[in-house]
Order: structure tokens, then sequence, then C-alpha cells
């Protein structure tokens, strides 16, 4: 078993070191695609991962596979294995390069894991430095912290977009919510 601060280390390197070498990768071979399609595709895997992180977030609430623990102890590096990410990556990488091409396969896959990275720095900076997490982005601390509280609402961490479009959005109060 690895230690969870490693882990966790593991997991933001790998998956800032994605996009960077997608971006190159892209780069190489941006003569194959059209720079729309590529935008777009980069788009879209922004809203993918968002999709990705509201659905299965909601599933460990279901199906714990140890979510719980994070509840209990927000503050505990608590995460998936470092390798989940890059396997999902890799999968999507080959899913959409044999669906489009290479260059816009590159792009959905920086766009998703340049989102799953900034879900890491987000959900671990709401933990660890609050106070600067409020300062910077106090609407989706307030929105996560209200998830900790109730436990059954507010379900994505990066955006409330599909909170709201699934029925699970619960705007927080004026009163002051508490959590680690």
């Amino acid at each position: 078993m690895i230690d969870p601060a490693l882990n966790y280390r593991l997991s933001l390197s790998i998956n800032l070191a994605i996009p960077i070498a997608a971006s190159l990768a892209a780069l190489m071979t941006s003569g194959q695609s059209a720079p729309f399609a590529v935008v777009l595709a980069w788009c879209v895997g922004i809203w993918t991962y968002w999709l990705i992180e509201y659905l299965g977030h909601r599933a460990f609430h279901v199906i714990s596979l140890g979510h719980q623990a994070h509840h209990d102890d927000p503050r505990a590096p608590v995460a998936m294995p470092f390798w989940v990410g890059t396997a999902a990556h890799f999968v999507a990488l080959n899913i959409v390069w044999w669906l489009f091409d290479l260059p816009v396969a590159l792009a959905f896959v920086m766009g998703s894991s340049l989102a799953y990275a900034f879900y890491c720095v987000l959900h671990e900076s709401m933990h660890s430095a609050p106070a600067m997490i409020k300062r910077l982005a106090p609407q989706l601390y307030k929105h996560h912290a209200l998830h900790h509280a109730r436990g059954d609402v507010n379900f994505g961490v990066s955006t409330w977009f599909f909170d709201w479009f699934f029925g699970t959005l619960e705007a927080p109060s004026t009163k002051k919510i508490c959590h680690g």
C-alpha cells in the first residue's frame, strides 16, 4: 500500500505531465486537424472530466470505496491510487484517437487531464488551505463545504454546473459552514 501523501503527489505530478506531453505531441502533429476541431476537443475534454467528476463523486456516496474516510477526516490525504487517472486518460486517448485522429485525441486528453489536475489542487486546497480558497474561489468553497455538511447535495467540486443540471445543487445559506 502506497503512502497516501505520496499517492497524492504522484497523482498530481503525473496528471500535470500528461497535458504538457499532450501539448507537445499536438504541436508536432498539428497540421493533421482543423484548429477548430482541436480547440473543441480540448473543451469537450474539460466538460467530460467535470461530468465524470460529478458522477464519480455521486457514485462514491452510494458505493463508498473508502470515500467515507474523506468525509470523516477531510484533511487526511485520501485519494484514488495515482495510476487510476493515468490509466483513464490513456484509455480516453485511444478511444478518441480511434474515433477521430491523434491531434484531436491529444487535445481531448489535454483538456481532461488539466481539469483533473485543477480538481486535485482545488480539492486538496479546500481542506489543507481553506483560507486561501475562501479568498480565491469563495463560491466553490461554500459549495463544497455544504456538501461536507449535508453529504447528499453539491457533488461537483470543480464546478456546480452538473449539480444544477441533475438537481442536486443547493445554494449555501448565509450562515457559516465549517469543514476541514
